[in-house]
């Protein structure tokens, strides 16, 4: 089975796709950065409670879903030492975390949002490519397999909602 013309021209390489999920993720810090922090002591508590107040008012069936992708996530541990798939799933999943957190202590807090979370989880298309592009090298019928599939579901699953709902707020931001 061919690879096709992304693999033939050495574009869709496990090297390439870790350093597209750091230069994802640099682009989206990069406001952070500019952005003046008040992210004082004292207003620290002030960001925490806006973001626990935003995710606690996500529905049930959203709450669920985040407990499956932690599950999704342990399954990476599992295999991140045997495949470059479970190990880029593993970087995209843990930088997002990076990133979320960062923003929490240096974006103003009026820019504290979901959509702003959900522009962290763009770091995620790195390893859904991979993932999918190996996809038929995968042994279905393994521990592995089975992995692979729930990631890629869940991958795609959320990007669907975070790729609106990041693309809205960099609009909002823009407006």
């Amino acid at each position: 089975m061919s690879d096709g013309i992304w693999a033939k021209a050495g574009i869709m390489t496990a090297r390439n796709m870790a350093i597209a999920t750091i230069i994802i993720a640099l682009l989206i810090a990069l406001p952070t950065i500019f952005w003046p922090s008040d992210a004082a002591p004292a207003a620290i508590d002030a960001r925490m409670a806006k973001m626990d107040g935003l995710f606690g008012a996500l529905p049930d069936w959203v709450a669920q879903w985040m407990s499956f992708q932690h599950y999704v996530f342990a399954g990476s541990l599992l295999f991140a030492l045997w495949h470059k798939e479970a190990r880029v799933y593993l970087l995209a999943i843990i930088l997002s975390h990076v990133i979320s957190f960062a923003e929490i202590f240096h974006a103003p807090v009026d820019r504290l949002g979901l959509g702003l979370v959900s522009l962290n989880h763009w770091v995620w298309l790195p390893a859904l490519a991979l993932l999918i592009r190996n996809f038929g090298q995968i042994e279905k019928n393994t521990p592995f397999g089975l992995w692979a599939m729930l990631a890629i579901f869940q991958l795609s699953f959320s990007l669907i909602f975070d790729v609106r709902d990041g693309l809205i707020y960099i609009a909002d931001m823009l407006s």
